[in-house]
């Protein structure tokens, strides 16, 4: 046998004795943090060998047609679904799992989120269930109403409690959601491991701006969603701009709150834009500051948001509220960046290209998916 054909030998033995994992989505919409959470997700199992992959997504039947393009253009081997309309109709889909179950026969199924770790345990099959857990479920529908009542907070909290309790392995963002987990619900289980929200490839290795202004940039990243209050930005900020001209506030959003006035108040030092995922690292490169202040929540106690790696991988010092998931302690032990306790900020300093190049090596040292192949092997093992 030559070595060409060993190779290819080894490598079918390889794949046809690797663990077969299915990654579960239910009413997850294809975008950035749908790409670099799930499906890079996917990739890294089978690029590092830990496991074959097939993503079985559920998505919704009025965009069914444009998201299954976008997922399956992505991973191929993917099996897109159309939800029985109405997200409260989760459990008419089961019927449809339990048929790909049976047929992929997998020997664990990674579910992201309470309702596709329920179908999952409902369906029967003897296989290991992996909860994929992203926040604090009961949390986010009590204090920010995600399901705009179609949901009451007691059913959540009842899918949430099983998701926890019944899967025989668990994933958590942070461990905050683990120390939530055991207040919450009495968890006591040991097998779990922690992996935060980690980078997309198209955010490492991101080059220097080039900038030569004395301008001081703060970036606020993301969506205006309550969770991520917007609206606290203002209060704190605003002094700080009337107190230094150099400074200024670009937002990648797609739209601003009608009464967001610091736009009014400081005109020509507020920008807003939105961006293609993959345009965004050029865009944080060029800033100073990654904004990550938000208001007292469980929600945001137990968060792993990703644009914090984001952040550091762009090399910017992030500003951050106390009590942020483990980000907040991440900062205040590596100083990346400044801890907000005082109602208002006064002064923000200038960042030294040094600070930038530590806070990239910080990124790339915690947040690259293959720190933590130990954690994914024990996923899949």
């Amino acid at each position: 046998m030559g070595w060409e054909s060993k190779r290819t030998y080894f490598q079918d033995y390889t794949r046809i004795h690797l663990r077969q994992v299915i990654y579960l989505t239910f009413n997850d919409s294809p975008g950035g943090i749908y790409s670099s959470q799930v499906i890079d997700t996917c990739r890294f199992l089978e690029s590092e060998k830990i496991a074959n992959v097939r993503l079985v997504a559920f998505v919704s039947l009025r965009k069914y047609f444009s998201f299954r393009k976008i997922i399956r253009s992505a991973f191929g081997n993917s099996i897109v679904l159309p939800m029985w309309p109405g997200i409260q109709n989760w459990r008419k889909n089961l019927g449809r799992l339990r048929r790909i179950i049976s047929k992929a026969k997998p020997d664990v199924i990674i579910c992201r989120g309470i309702f596709a770790t329920n179908l999952a345990l409902d369906s029967g099959c003897k296989v290991k269930v992996c909860f994929d857990g992203r926040g604090a479920y009961f949390s986010e529908f009590s204090e920010y109403d995600v399901s705009n009542g179609r949901f009451s907070t007691a059913e959540i909290k009842e899918l949430e409690q099983r998701a926890i309790g019944e899967s025989n392995f668990r994933l958590a963002v942070s461990n905050a959601l683990i120390s939530y987990w055991k207040k919450q619900y009495a968890y006591s289980d040991n097998r779990h491991v922690v992996i935060p929200c980690t980078l997309a490839p198209h955010h490492l290795n991101n080059k220097e701006s080039g900038r030569t202004d004395s301008e001081i940039r703060i970036v606020f990243s993301g969506g205006t969603g309550g969770w991520q209050s917007l609206q606290v930005l203002e209060s704190i900020l605003a002094p700080a701009f009337r107190n230094e001209q150099r400074l200024r506030l670009v937002i990648l959003a797609k739209t601003l709150p009608d009464n967001f006035t610091m736009a009014r108040e400081f005109p020509g030092r507020i920008s807003n834009t939105w961006l293609t995922e993959k345009e965004v690292p050029a865009a944080l490169s060029s800033c100073d500051y990654g904004w990550l202040v938000r208001e007292n929540s469980v929600t945001n106690e137990v968060a792993s948001p990703v644009k914090f790696a984001e952040y550091l991988a762009a090399g910017l010092q992030i500003i951050i509220s106390r009590d942020l998931g483990d980000f907040s302690a991440f900062v205040e032990q590596h100083g990346c960046g400044m801890l907000v306790e005082t109602p208002v900020i006064n002064v923000i300093p200038e960042v030294s290209g040094l600070q930038k190049a530590h806070n990239k090596q910080l990124a790339l040292k915690h947040f690259v998916k293959q720190v933590y192949r130990k954690e994914f092997l024990e996923i899949c093992s």
